[in-house]
């Protein structure tokens, strides 16, 4: 019959076996995991079931494609199973507190029915306290580019209160590190920042709101406010075309 094992770790070193493995190439880990690890093996012993239940108080994350310098954490937890007769990695909490700043994510990866050579990616995140002074710092480059560019030059001062972002993709087998057919959709609440929304314009500073994008717009919706010395009321910005050389944006703001 079936063969189940499970392991408690304690203090345990991941680099090695990711190194073992070559799992390194994407990434690692600089830190000692506490949980537990359990495995179901079919009578040829071949694996038909990972789970994976770490924890860890502190350490680094390393990872170049996202991050070119190792980000420090206080807190990391990661739930996980992985099947491989469905070829299905489901993540089922990811969290991570990276300078203040608390990140969570789940969601799936699997191999294409239609397509051996390609995955697809279902991922939510959910962040919360995050100053948009660090926002060029945590928001990884190639990670939904065209929004970040804007919000990052734009937008300063404040806090993201709270922020979820939702991910469709397709990744090939070649490259794990590369997304195509991308689906975004975000949504982040914030408070008390300062928006430069045009060259030659006064940034309209103490704004709270919430900020909706995707692959190709940014759409703020503000309360309150002042720009120019003039106190401003609830007001709408679209920027769209975000993914084309030329931009178009619409201001609608009110005293």
């Amino acid at each position: 019959g079936d063969l189940l094992i499970k392991a408690e770790l304690s203090a345990f070193n991941p680099q090695p076996w990711l190194e073992a493995f070559n799992l390194n190439t994407y990434g690692s880990i600089a830190a000692r995991l506490d949980g537990s690890v359990s495995a179901l093996l079919d009578e040829s012993v071949m694996l038909q079931d990972l789970s994976l239940k770490l924890h860890s108080k502190s350490g680094q994350l390393i990872v170049p494609q996202l991050w070119p310098q190792p980000q420090s954490f206080t807190a990391l937890a990661l739930e996980a199973q992985l099947e491989p007769t469905r070829r299905k990695l489901t993540v089922t909490e990811a969290s991570l507190h990276l300078d203040g700043v608390k990140l969570a994510v789940k969601g799936d990866i699997a191999q294409r029915a239609e397509n051996p050579d390609e995955l697809s990616m279902r991922a939510e995140a959910n962040i919360k306290d995050w100053p948009l002074d660090k926002m060029a710092a945590l928001w990884p480059e190639r990670v939904a580019p065209n929004p970040r560019t804007w919000i990052v030059a734009h937008m300063s001062n404040g806090v993201i209160r709270s922020a979820t972002t939702k991910l469709l993709a397709r990744i090939d087998r070649s490259d794990l590190t590369a997304l195509n057919n991308i689906t975004l959709n975000s949504t982040l609440n914030f408070e008390n920042a300062t928006v430069h929304y045009l060259d030659g314009m006064p940034p309209a500073s103490g704004i709270n709101g919430e900020a909706t994008a995707d692959q190709d717009s940014v759409r703020l919706t503000s309360r309150g406010g002042k720009a120019g010395g003039v106190t401003l009321g609830d007001s709408i910005i679209t920027i769209a075309g975000l993914s084309a050389e030329d931009q178009t944006i619409d201001i609608r703001l009110s005293s």
